[in-house]
């Protein structure tokens, strides 16, 4: 019973402070970071896995930090499909990307995969999404 009652606790604690992380990373109107990783010297290929983002979005835009090229991703969806996106855009500081549509409107992201160069030092890459 006391088992029970700690998981219930815990379901209960880890629910709220999700819904209240995901509630602060709202910027500029109805986007919602969906996931980042940080990029380490050297590496030309990345994943971000999406597990825990329950939430269909429509759109996509990529905030990067720090000095890198990014060629192209390709965006996975949980049905299957995979939706290939050229970019080739070279990153002089911090910037983003232009705002990316998905393919069949309203989806479910399940990973993206990221081919870039480093240049210079260690970079960071985060995914936005808004319905």
């Amino acid at each position: 019973m006391r088992l029970g009652k700690f998981l219930l606790c815990l379901m209960t604690v880890i629910f709220f402070s999700f819904t209240d992380l995901k509630n602060s990373n709202n910027i500029s109107g109805d986007w919602y970071l969906l996931g980042d990783k940080n990029v380490d010297n050297g590496v030309d290929h990345s994943v971000i896995y999406f597990a825990n983002w329950s939430e269909d979005v429509s759109k996509i835009k990529l905030k990067m930090e720090g000095y890198w090229i990014m060629y192209n991703i390709k965006i996975h969806f949980d049905d299957g499909v995979k939706q290939d996106v050229t970019l080739r855009l070279e990153i002089v500081k911090d910037s983003e990307s232009d705002v990316i549509d998905l393919v069949g409107g309203l989806r479910h992201i399940s990973r993206i995969e990221f081919w870039h160069s480093r240049i210079n030092r260690d970079a960071k890459v985060a995914v936005w999404g808004r319905n």
